[in-house]
């Protein structure tokens, strides 16, 4: 039972007494626009406490109107599982954390249409880790439970975008519904963000505005140097000049006083990078340079921290500390280019640093959310916002004895001031000029303006509605809108194997295994011979189903790319190093644990484990079943009557001869099964249909429409059941057409001077579609299949059935619904299909 008033539960959360703009977030009336609080004052325990409190124990209409998920966007993977397990720690001293024995992987799921979601106050909220790798946690399949997400910008952006880095593209719709209707969106540190994507949060939570949800979704942004006309974009800056900024308040300012007034003392630095310290042997000099001036500073028995603006400088300056004798013990390097599990334990060990004798060496990956108080801080200019983060983590909390800060002069030429602008530097110095102590009551305020380069628009968040991919097999390129230029990163693993050809490598990474890399870093490491040796890579084809290889010309941001051990390019100790050859060691413990999405939406239910063989009839029912569920848990937010009507209808294509002969190939001995038409057989038959790429959904929504009357086929509600049927699996959305790999009817078979029929996704003009009843005694009528609908226009020669074009149907539906709120009904159907599927193989498993 909750605390009677929010002070107690804050403090049963936490641990602590709530401050005065804490409290003031989870009982106002409503969210404010964005908080501007000074680091280390629990920014993160604000708003994640404040929305349990508002979604369980607030009043009835503060709960109602609360997004049933809350989306924490973070800059840095670093923030990613720190803030997760704060978050988790909170949930458990409130008694509302997942039981460690349910929890799978980094969120928590039940089995597939197991317990029902409806939550009282005190049911278990799960969290889930969205970051490159992390294919663990089925958050999506229970669009109806309350749930908190964690993730880096790169992965939760592109979500939002329809373009879903590191998943399927055939879950693309269903994360980017989910992610854009019902979510509360923080999004933490925006200055760290860039100014391309912290545009693409505002524009976003424009066209949710616009465009319309079903839930309500919101936006805070969060920042100790917020300024408003960030948000100020073409389509966001008239609803942000109405948002409320929430600042520290009177009361706690008198709380935080010590803090505020730590003395973090300025001591000048003989150094500075110039483009001469950027050459080879230069930068090894450059490094010497700074470790000896780091050494000099440093006090034994206490952390000295030292920022470098490039990860290849941090590892320079980390191996010259080791060349000056300090021992590993003494020392940690910190940046971006790990892979997960060295950077857990690296964050682990950073976290537990007070009191030692240490020296981190780090990226900008401490700027933010990094709970360490160093006693001497050494920092390369930065821009003015990113140095205000840095000299938060000095004297943090206000009890280092002898404190200083050094900031190390950039000579401003756009080489030595990557991956900064030459501006931002030059106004950071004019802001340091005669700062004799960087504490916070003598720094000058933030000011600098977020120019945005790209900035998305109305018309390219509809373009990025459709999924299919143009014939090359390419997709628009969202990575301007998610990442500056400078920052856009690809991610690599590495395994081992026999041979030129990865052919035997699982290409599911697992989480631990993925290391995040800029795509300068990835072209300079394919650039590197040793001994004759050429450097291959290789990236995963979905649409093939093979491997392929990748090169420095055809890498695009967010693509997951595999490399041989046996070439190096990683150390556990530096990270990723493109001129190291040394072998990469391969812990089988990592790729043991690779845990394939469960419904990841390559595979068609037809392909699932199954024990035993599943009638039409059975699915049909199962999914309407369910459908029916989800209806009653959300109705009150979205209609469903057009997801029920579909349910019924989805797999009517199954009734296909190229579907049966499929299942009917491998079928158990148990029964007789010549007079059933299956939904799904036993057993994985990882074969090709008769005719490659057959999709049994393009048959159904085309049985569907050409089973409705004449009058009505051209009908808006018509329309939206065709296109929610076709979409159920994501493969078949705004359009139709053949696949370069598929063939058509043979010409041999057709008559003297007869045209080729029509025919797409294995599907062909004239293919017949028997009669079925299901159980319930709901007859399919036999139907010949027309695909008259991939044609252009409303009518045509070869049209008879007066249907419109599929994609101008389709088009339709996405103008009179809007893009979030139709992928919301199409997942809603996939939903229910999945649920279906996974209570049909736990049932025939358990009656075995």
């Amino acid at each position: 039972m909750a605390p009677p008033n929010y002070e107690e539960f804050f403090q049963r959360a936490t641990g602590n007494m709530p401050y005065d703009y804490q409290r003031k977030l989870a009982e106002a009336a409503d969210w404010p626009l964005a908080v501007s609080v000074g680091t280390g004052l629990g920014k993160t325990a604000a708003v994640s406490v404040a929305w349990i409190w508002r979604r369980r124990f607030a009043d009835e209409k503060i709960r109602r109107t609360t997004p049933r998920r809350l989306v924490y966007c973070l800059p840095q993977r670093s923030l990613v599982y720190q803030t997760k397990e704060s978050i988790q720690s909170w949930l458990r001293n409130l008694g509302l954390a997942i039981p460690e024995a349910d929890a799978i992987g980094s969120g928590a799921v039940d089995k597939l249409g197991g317990r029902q979601l409806v939550h009282p106050e005190g049911a278990p909220i799960p969290v889930y880790v969205l970051m490159g790798g992390e294919t663990r946690g089925d958050w999506d399949v229970h669009p109806e439970q309350d749930a908190i997400l964690v993730g880096t910008q790169d992965q939760l952006l592109s979500r939002a975008l329809n373009r879903g880095y590191s998943m399927s593209r055939f879950r693309w719709p269903m994360h980017y519904a989910l992610l854009n209707q019902d979510c509360l969106w923080v999004v933490d540190e925006p200055q760290l963000f860039g100014a391309d994507a912290l545009a693409t949060t505002a524009q976003l939570q424009a066209f949710r505005q616009k465009f319309g949800t079903f839930g309500r979704t919101q936006t805070v942004w969060m920042s100790a140097t917020f300024q408003m006309d960030w948000l100020y974009t073409v389509d966001f800056a008239e609803i942000a000049k109405q948002g409320r900024l929430l600042v520290l308040p009177p009361e706690d300012l008198a709380r935080v006083r010590k803090r505020r007034e730590a003395p973090k003392p300025v001591v000048d630095a003989p150094l500075i990078l110039s483009k001469e310290a950027l050459l080879s042997k230069g930068t090894s000099k450059y490094a010497s340079a700074l470790a000896e001036f780091t050494l000099a500073l440093h006090q034994p028995q206490t952390v000295t921290l030292v920022i470098c603006n490039r990860v290849a400088r941090a590892q320079a300056v980390y191996e010259a500390l080791r060349k000056l004798g300090k021992d590993k013990s003494e020392l940690m390097l910190l940046h971006s280019r790990y892979r997960q599990v060295d950077r857990v334990r690296l964050n682990e060990e950073l976290l537990s640093l007070q009191g030692r004798d240490c020296i981190v060496v780090a990226t900008q990956a401490v700027e933010a959310g990094i709970d360490i108080s160093a006693e001497t801080l050494v920092t390369e200019l930065a821009p003015w916002a990113s140095l205000v983060q840095r000299f938060g983590r000095c004297n943090r909390d206000g009890k280092a004895k002898s404190p200083s800060v050094s900031v190390i002069d950039v000579e401003l030429e756009p080489a030595c001031c990557v991956p900064y602008e030459v501006d931002e530097l030059a106004a950071a110095k004019r802001k340091m000029a005669g700062l004799g102590d960087v504490g916070i009551q003598y720094l000058p305020v933030v000011d600098e303006k977020m120019k945005a380069r790209y900035v998305i628009r109305r018309r390219d968040l509809l373009n990025l509605f459709d999924t299919t991919p143009d014939l090359t097999g390419r997709d628009i390129d969202i990575s301007p809108y998610i990442r500056s230029g400078t920052q856009q990163d690809v991610e690599v693993f590495w395994r081992a194997w026999e041979g030129d050809r990865p052919t035997t490598v699982n290409h599911k990474p697992s989480t631990d295994e993925i290391c995040h890399v800029s795509m300068s870093m990835f072209r300079d490491y394919l650039d590197k011979t040793h001994k004759g040796q050429q450097r291959v890579a290789w990236t995963w084809d979905i649409l093939s189903g093979e491997w392929k290889v990748v090169t420095k010309d055809t890498i695009y941001p967010g693509q997951t790319i595999l490399l041989n051990a046996r070439f190096g390019g990683y150390s556990t100790e530096l990270g990723f190093l493109a001129d190291d050859w040394t072998p990469v060691p391969i812990d089988e413990a990592l790729t043991s644990r690779i845990q394939l999405e469960a419904h990841d939406g390559e595979n068609d239910n037809a392909s699932r484990e199954i024990a035993q063989p599943v009638t039409l009839s059975e699915h049909t029912s199962d999914v309407i079943r369910h459908a029916n569920r989800l209806a009653d848990q959300l109705h009150q937010m979205s209609p469903f009557e057009h997801v029920l009507e579909a349910a019924r209808y989805h797999d009517w294509g199954k009734l296909h001869e190229v579907f049966q002969e499929k299942l009917r190939r491998n079928l158990p001995q148990n029964r007789d099964w010549s007079h059933q038409f299956l939904a799904k057989g036993a057993g994985v038959d990882k074969s090709d249909y008769l005719r490659k790429g057959f999709r049994h959904e393009l048959a159904s929504a085309l049985a569907y429409l050409q089973t409705r009357p004449m009058e009505t086929r051209n009908n808006d509600d018509v329309r939206l059941v065709a296109y929610l049927i076709a979409a159920h699996h994501g493969k078949i959305r705004l359009s139709i057409r053949s696949v370069p790999t598929e063939e058509g009817p043979p010409l041999d078979k057709l008559p003297r001077g007869a045209e080729r029929p029509l025919f797409a996704r294995g599907v062909w003009e004239g293919d017949v579609l028997p009669a079925y009843t299901l159980e319930d005694g709901f007859t399919f009528p036999q139907v010949a299949l027309s695909l008259a609908v991939l044609e252009m226009g409303g009518s045509g020669d070869r049209n008879s059935h007066g249907t419109r074009s599929w994609t101008d149907g389709a088009l339709a539906c996405l103008q009179a619904l809007g893009p979030f709120r139709l992928a919301w009904l199409e997942t809603m159907l996939r939903v229910a299909d999945w649920r279906a599927s996974a209570e049909e193989a736990e049932h025939h498993a358990s009656a075995i």
